[in-house]
């Protein structure tokens, strides 16, 4: 059983695999970076990507819409609130990098051992293909090195 104030804190990725029974990938990169918050207000905010992404060639963020499609490759972003129901969490999004998710519920299974976090769909079409995904997290310390 999982509680909320077992969740919050921020969450540093470690980890994110998609498994079909057949094969394990990767679809943010062997080394995916992204960012988990959790309030203890019932809020959250998720932020994660393939570490390899490159900068464009300017800083103005508006000059560059028209390449926007090319920014969301291997990003993902959403935030609204969330519940602790059992062992699992529930994300009631409000805002998201993909339209689809906005007002819907995204549930995720819980464990948390050894000081981390494990958050896994059940299987669910991705990529094409059903698959389970899991994330893997640690806790960000203020005392911590980013």
């Amino acid at each position: 059983m999982v509680e909320m104030k077992d969740l919050i804190g921020a969450w540093r990725l470690n980890g994110c695999e998609a498994h079909d029974g057949e094969e394990v990938t990767f679809p943010l990169g062997e080394s995916p970076t992204g960012l988990l918050v959790y309030s203890d207000d019932g809020v959250m905010s998720v932020a994660i990507m393939r570490a390899d992404r490159r900068p464009e060639g300017q800083q103005d963020i508006l000059a560059g819409q028209a390449s926007a499609s090319a920014h969301a490759e291997g990003y993902l972003s959403y935030a609204g609130t969330f519940e602790v129901v059992g062992d699992r969490v529930r994300h009631h999004v409000n805002v998201s990098l993909f339209p689809n998710w906005i007002d819907t519920t995204q549930e995720r299974i819980v464990d948390l051992s050894d000081g981390g976090l494990e958050l896994r769909t059940e299987p669910v079409v991705f990529g094409g293909r059903t698959r389970v995904v899991r994330m893997r997290w640690s806790r960000v310390r203020k005392d911590a090195e980013s």
